[in-house]
């Protein structure tokens, strides 16, 4: 169950221009969606610290942990 602070905001709209960005090379699945109006520099500096820590990222909904429930999980990512 939620607490009542939590927001969920389903199926969220982007603001503005949004460029997809691989991050594993390894699994070309594995992309982030990034402002489109970021610097190069910026861009640059988030893909680094995502590739320096791929590992402490979930990335799918098994990688949540038994911590999170499946309705929590798939309620803010909109899984189904």
């Amino acid at each position: 169950m939620l607490r009542p602070n939590h927001m969920i905001m389903l199926n969220p709209a982007p603001h503005g221009k949004v460029i997809k960005k691989q991050i594993d090379d390894a699994d070309p699945a594995m992309l982030v969606l990034l402002g489109g109006d970021l610097g190069e520099e910026e861009v640059k500096n988030i893909l680094e610290v995502l590739k320096k820590n791929i590992d402490i990222f979930a990335w799918s909904p098994d990688e949540m942990g038994a911590g999170c429930q499946a309705k929590e999980t798939e309620a803010a990512q909109d899984v189904r």
